[in-house]
């Protein structure tokens, strides 16, 4: 699963991705300058290691991107295995 999404400049993010229980099932901190903190779009594929559960099943998800605490972008998604 790839999340595609836009900053108006460079700057540390943490991107967080829960299941519909309510669970964390993923989180990343990317660096300002670095592949996922950079200005315009950004592009992070979700590999199966990043993955606290050890992997995803098919359903929906909700994902949180943060800059030092506060919520940039916040959106469901959903996964089909």
């Amino acid at each position: 699963t790839t999340l595609y999404y836009e900053l108006s400049k460079n700057m540390d993010v943490e991107i967080a991705i829960f299941d519909m229980m309510a669970n964390q099932v993923y989180r990343s901190v990317r660096n300002a300058g670095a592949e996922g903190g950079l200005s315009g779009r950004n592009k992070v594929s979700l590999s199966m290691m990043g993955l606290e559960s050890g992997s995803l099943t098919s359903g929906a998800y909700f994902y949180v991107i943060m800059h030092q605490g506060k919520v940039l972008a916040k959106g469901k998604m959903a996964a089909v295995i």
